[in-house]
């Protein structure tokens, strides 16, 4: 009767270090997938479809609407949204910040610039392009957004305070 008492003990023993060990995955997991970023909610919704998404950047009273791209350097940018950056001009065709903490990069497209593009290269730099030289370039960047001909409405030339905000959904 006593090695039954003995086994019931080690065995409920066994089942509470199970239990603990399934609470502790259950909490670490989340902690480990997020490494190191800011956590701002569930995880499942940080790694939600943002493509048809729209992000509102606005400057001296006017604003324009840009349509999201899809990879995970532009999921990373919105969580820090909103945001109101000071920008510098480069050759009266382009806007840019540097951002205080870079964000993550998977994979870097190299191609020619397009007149609304909103680009994150690794240098950490956030870069609107409201002019088209078609000076060639070999800078390597990834695209956040695509503003289009509506970028000229922001008269970008003039201005070096841009904000930039995530629309939120209606559905």
């Amino acid at each position: 009767m006593k090695a039954i008492r003995t086994v019931r003990y080690f065995m409920m023993k066994r089942l509470n270090l199970i239990a603990i060990l399934i609470l502790v995955l259950l909490i670490g997991i989340p902690a480990i997938l997020i490494q190191g970023e800011h956590y701002k909610g569930p995880i499942a919704s940080r790694q939600q479809n943002i493509s048809g998404k729209k992000l509102k950047i606005s400057s001296g009273g006017r604003s324009v609407e840009a349509v999201l791209t899809e990879n995970a350097t532009t999921r990373a940018f919105i969580t820090r949204l909103p945001m109101t950056l000071k920008m510098k001009d480069i050759d009266h065709r382009e806007k840019y910040a540097l951002l205080s903490t870079k964000l993550p990069v998977k994979s870097l497209v190299e191609k020619q610039h397009v007149i609304g593009d909103v680009s994150y290269l690794p240098d950490g730099r956030i870069s609107i392009i409201y002019h088209q030289d078609n000076k060639p370039t070999n800078l390597k960047f990834i695209k956040l957004a695509s503003i289009g001909a509506t970028v000229n409405a922001l008269s970008l030339e003039s201005l070096s305070e841009i904000s930039f905000e995530l629309i939120k959904n209606h559905d």
